[in-house]
């Protein structure tokens, strides 16, 4: 929902992902700091089927209308075509932020 406090995004508007440019992902955080959270990244091809997993734990995040920076992943080993990243965000073993974004892989 792009009313909640948090918001994940990593394509910046973009629709067509370079492959040669790491992905960086970013978080808004427009309510309170958290600490030691954890990222789950999960790319799917049209079939559903999962072609890459990443998971960033650890983290913190500042609040208050803060842009945070998380990470940055090599996409170079996606295949091509139309896929979809899924971002979960936990926090003390509960989702607390949920995102998907779709793009072309050339």
């Amino acid at each position: 929902n792009l009313y909640e406090p948090v918001f994940i995004f990593g394509l910046n508007s973009d629709t067509v992902l370079n492959k040669k440019v790491p992905l960086s992902i970013k978080i808004s955080n427009f309510g309170e700091k958290i600490y030691d959270a954890t990222l789950r990244v999960v790319v799917k091809n049209e079939k559903n089927n999962v072609v890459m997993e990443r998971n960033f734990s650890g983290l913190h995040l500042e609040g208050k209308n803060a842009l945070n920076n998380i990470c940055s992943i090599t996409t170079n080993q996606i295949e091509k075509g139309l896929l979809s990243i899924e971002y979960h965000l936990s926090h003390k073993n509960k989702l607390i932020a949920k995102s998907m974004e779709l793009f072309y892989s050339e």
